[in-house]
């Protein structure tokens, strides 16, 4: 795939942009973290697409990324691309174990985009109106095409439905059910303690961690909601599943929530105290003692806590300021 552009951006990003922007002293400083984060993300991305379209392709599949994951498909691809290249049997068969789990959410997912053509035939009955024309004199052809789009996404559910059969959309509904099972005992895990259910990031605090992984698999679980709302509507068991996700949701914004605020009392508290070390910006950070010898004037905590913050605020969360 030497003429591809995928190909040709990828090495573009990996050898050139990449090691200046992101590991090189200099200009590493001059860029925004999140920046960087993306930056990271779109290598990552790019490698996985190259392994899909060329199997000549010989780019190392990075184990430890999740920045790809954003749906069940997506996690199947991950573990597919992992299983036989990993150092163990045990974990070659772990990765073998959830490519089978997941891979009836890629057949369900494939079905959905060979439909794309009856969403937008559903959807065209809208796309000829302008949505700022509506008064008294259009309001009929409105309500003529949103009658029309209606019918068009019952037709284009129904076909969806009809090509997946039943017997295949009741082991699907059992395949989400069982996913479900495992989510919410892993986050019953977590939200107990045990964070061994939670990948390992390099370099990034616990609580950074812990708030990533609920994030991503709330994108996982949405993702699962969309799917079965579309599909299985209509057989027993569905409405079970949906109390269910809902119910998942919920809690992953609640512990969210709480693990905030819980840091920012923490913090607050900490700062009003000074138990997190000197915080004059005016002093040195590192200086010598009467021996001669280098201190750090910094605290370890307060190290961590600026990568927190700088982290949380790359989330897209906001951090109160210590007068608030």
């Amino acid at each position: 795939m030497v003429d591809s552009p995928i190909s040709s951006f990828y090495h573009a990003v990996k050898e050139v942009f990449a090691p200046i922007l992101l590991k090189d002293e200099r200009w590493s400083r001059q860029v925004d973290p999140k920046l960087q984060s993306l930056l990271g993300h779109l290598e990552n991305g790019l490698a996985a697409s190259l392994r899909l379209t060329d199997p000549s392709v010989d780019e190392p599949i990075n184990r430890d990324t999740l920045s790809i994951i954003f749906n069940p498909v997506d996690e199947y691809k991950y573990w597919k691309e992992l299983q036989d290249t990993l150092p163990t049997p045990q974990q070659n068969e772990r990765a073998k174990f959830f490519s089978k789990i997941l891979e009836p959410f890629k057949s369900v997912f494939d079905g959905l985009q060979r439909m794309s053509f009856e969403i937008d035939k559903a959807l065209k009955p809208l796309t000829t109106l302008n949505a700022l024309n509506y008064n008294p004199y259009t309001e009929a052809l409105w309500a003529a095409s949103v009658a029309q789009y209606d019918q068009n996404m019952q037709i284009a559910r129904k076909r969806v439905a009809a090509k997946i059969g039943l017997e295949n959309r009741n082991f699907l509904l059992g395949q989400l059910v069982e996913y479900m099972k495992n989510s919410s005992k892993d986050f019953l895990a977590c939200s107990g303690g045990d964070k061994t259910v939670i990948p390992p990031t390099h370099c990034a605090p616990e609580l950074i961690n812990d708030i990533t992984w609920i994030r991503q698999l709330e994108s996982k679980i949405k993702e699962v909601a969309k799917v079965s709302r579309s599909l299985l509507d209509d057989i027993d068991g569905y409405h079970k599943l949906a109390g269910d996700i809902e119910s998942l949701l919920l809690d992953f914004q609640s512990y969210n929530k709480e693990k905030l605020d819980n840091w920012t009392q923490e913090m607050l508290d900490s700062l009003r105290t000074r138990s997190l070390g000197n915080l004059d910006t005016g002093r040195p950070v590192i200086s010598l003692n009467k021996k001669g010898q280098p201190e750090v004037s910094y605290s370890p905590r307060l190290v961590t806590l600026m990568r927190e913050v700088r982290q949380l605020r790359v989330l897209g969360y906001n951090i109160p300021n210590k007068n608030t």
